[in-house]
This record gives C-alpha cells, sequence and structure tokens, in this order.
C-alpha cells in the first residue's frame, strides 16, 4: 500500500500551536479570512509580474505611445 510521506516539521509544529490555542468561530474566521486575502493578493502579484515580464503592452503601467 502507498503511504504519504510525513508533513514538514514546520507545519507539525504550526498545526499543534494552532490546536493549543483557543479560537473562538468568529476569531478562526478571521484568521481564515485574512490567510485567504494574503493567498489572493499574493496570486494576483505573481501574475501580474507575469505579465510584465512576458508581455510588458498589455500592462497598464506604461503608456501604450
Amino acid at each position: 500500500m502507498h503511504r504519504n510521506p510525513p508533513p514538514p516539521a514546520d507545519l507539525v509544529r504550526r498545526r499543534q500551536l494552532e490546536k493549543s490555542v483557543s479560537w473562538s468561530g468568529r476569531e478562526r474566521l478571521r484568521c481564515l479570512w485574512y490567510r485567504l486575502r494574503l493567498t489572493v493578493a499574493e496570486m494576483n502579484y505573481a501574475t501580474r509580474r507575469m505579465v510584465e515580464l512576458q508581455a510588458p503592452w498589455i500592462s497598464d503601467d506604461h503608456p501604450s505611445h
């Protein structure tokens, strides 16, 4: 049978910390919302940079004329 490799030590430590702290439902939701927003912002930035590097004529930052 195929087994998954163990998770990295920092991930295990973070999960243990999250379990050791008592979160209210509102706090948990706020934290997850913040992490989601941060992830989306990072993805948007990465996409924008890729467009700037690969197709600079599409970028809004530079005038076309």
